[in-house]
């Protein structure tokens, strides 16, 4: 798929195949998300991958249905967290979020480039979830990220045009 087929096809997936993830499509994705630009190249993202199911199950028990995922079926489940220490602040903005969006950004174009579908879960219980995954209490949990085969071809959700989000050389919104 080329870049501009990849951005317009691209959905939100919450319903996946039971069926394992190669090796090779899953070290793509992640090898293409290492590559996001970052706040003077921080770099500051640690991901939590599992694709044990067993411990699948267990983190999804305490996500819970956080809509509509179905554990039972899901063979990567992927938790996001965010060094604070690796990017910086300017005029009040915490850029680890900012940096955080670019590589969820790369993640998810590149998991649907390579067949996969995926979604960003952000109903956390960011406390027990650390506990339970045994993460450092020092990085920040952002994200969770549900990704295999798609079971679902949801429709494309309406956009507001242009006209509606985008000015040029002075503010007319």
């Amino acid at each position: 798929m080329d870049f501009e087929q990849v951005v317009r096809e691209r959905r939100s997936i919450r319903k996946f195949l039971d069926k394992p993830v190669e090796a090779s499509a899953l070290n793509a994705v992640l090898e293409d998300a290492r590559l996001a630009p970052s706040w003077k190249n921080g770099q500051g993202w640690r991901l939590l991958v599992l694709t044990d199911r067993e411990k699948i199950l267990r983190a999804g028990a305490i996500l819970g249905r956080n809509p509509g995922c179905d554990y039972a079926t899901l063979p990567v489940l992927m938790f996001l967290l965010m060094d604070p220490r690796c990017s910086g602040q300017m005029d009040g903005k915490d850029y680890a979020l900012v940096d955080a969006g670019i590589f969820i950004d790369h993640l998810t174009l590149s998991a649907a480039a390579h067949g996969l579908g995926s979604c960003v879960l952000g109903w956390l219980k960011h406390e027990e979830l650390k506990k339970a995954l045994g993460l450092p209490e020092a990085l920040n949990l952002v994200a969770v990220l549900p990704m295999g085969y798609p079971a679902e071809s949801p429709e494309p959700r309406a956009r507001k045009p242009l006209s509606e989000t985008v000015c040029f050389n002075e503010w007319s919104l």
